[in-house]
């Protein structure tokens, strides 16, 4: 009754656009059923006994549920380790902005405190992500005084303020900025905070790592 009598309510209306758009994956969701029912991929099914939630489970009960009530309290240390882990084995590149005369990807668990141009010694160095072959380029038409593209013009200022923030904090903006979907913008405001320890560190970076997720596709 009460479904009927909300059907075209604009609460109904605004929860159904909420659901489909911010919660579900209907595209992928279809062609996971798909290949189900032609058997490209199969379900295992666990009937063992156990005391934890899956990987998949846990944030959906902790969703509906305090996870202190049906589960143990995960430690916040095992998840800021956690995140330091994955953070260090990403991969980004790095590009000197001051000649525009080098690029190469690193691994940032083997990036040393202070970074520098191989060729040049500069340490206007700016970090971005692995698939971004066209800044290198786009330094080299600043340098020559050539007028890039409002898309350019963009990659460029974004290039500048990371190798600003590079620059300023080392090692420490490259691990923040391999965060997903952190950029120098945010990696300014993660570093200009107080962290006692690591752990506070890795555990803001999560947080600005969520607020993405959870805002990307109103950006995309």
């Amino acid at each position: 009754m009460l479904v009927r009598a909300m059907r075209n309510s604009p609460l109904n209306v605004e929860t159904q656009r909420e659901v489909l758009l911010e919660k579900f994956d209907l595209a992928t969701t279809k062609e996971i059923f798909r290949k189900m029912r032609e058997r490209e991929v199969t379900v295992d099914i666990s009937t063992e006994g156990t005391s934890t939630c899956s990987p998949y489970a846990t944030p959906i009960i902790d969703k509906i549920i305090p996870h202190d009530l049906l589960r143990p309290v995960v430690p916040s240390k095992s998840l800021s380790e956690i995140v330091r882990e994955r953070l260090l084995s990403e991969t980004v590149r790095f590009v000197c902005i001051f000649n525009g005369d080098w690029d190469g990807i690193r691994v940032v668990s083997q990036v040393g405190p202070k970074i520098r141009c191989p060729k040049c010694g500069s340490t206007l160095i700016a970090a971005t992500y692995p698939r971004n072959d066209q800044l290198l380029n786009v330094v080299k038409k600043k340098k020559q005084n050539i007028k890039l593209t409002l898309e350019e013009e963009h990659n460029w200022r974004q290039a500048w303020q990371s190798a600003s923030l590079v620059q300023t904090k080392g090692r420490e903006a490259v691990v923040v900025m391999s965060g997903r979907g952190v950029g120098p913008a945010t990696a300014t405001r993660i570093l200009r905070r107080l962290h006692r320890t690591e752990e506070d560190l890795y555990l803001d970076i999560l947080k600005a790592e969520r607020e993405y997720a959870r805002t990307r596709l109103f950006w995309d």
